[in-house]
């Protein structure tokens, strides 16, 4: 296989841009840009629209991911209330299988803040949790 010199190529790109054909078509605009990254050295496809257009669809994407990391970062937010809603409802019922779903999901210690902050009454373990807790 023999190597292609850097005005072989540059001839080449001239050739197709001259045939009008497909690549003149997609690459016309790019081939100075592309002679010149030739000349220097540097990759074909440096400064051209077609890393400009991966560059923007790169943009683009990352732009989509972030909204879609918002919307789930704002969902979850929701699920929390709910859930907290939930648990609430639940602590109000005053049903054992209730409370015990509660204390299942959050521990004891949260369900007692829980508890607190909504100004509902301890048990008798709560408060005995409390006291041990203190010792």
């Amino acid at each position: 296989m023999s190597l292609i010199t850097k005005n072989k190529e540059v001839e080449l790109l001239l050739n197709l841009l001259e045939g009008n054909g497909s690549f003149a078509e997609k690459f016309g605009k790019d081939i100075p840009v592309m002679i010149e990254n030739i000349k220097k050295d540097f990759p074909i496809e440096n400064g051209t629209s077609i890393i400009a257009d991966e560059f923007k669809h790169i943009r683009e994407k990352e732009q989509l991911l972030q909204n879609y990391e918002n919307e789930i970062g704002q969902l979850n937010k929701e699920h929390e209330a709910q859930l907290q809603e939930l648990y609430i409802f639940f602590l109000k019922c005053d049903n054992e299988k209730m409370y015990n779903k509660v204390v299942a999901d959050l521990g004891v210690e949260k369900t007692i803040k829980l508890k607190h902050q909504q100004q509902l009454p301890f048990t008798e373990s709560e408060i005995n949790y409390m006291v041990n807790k203190l010792k």
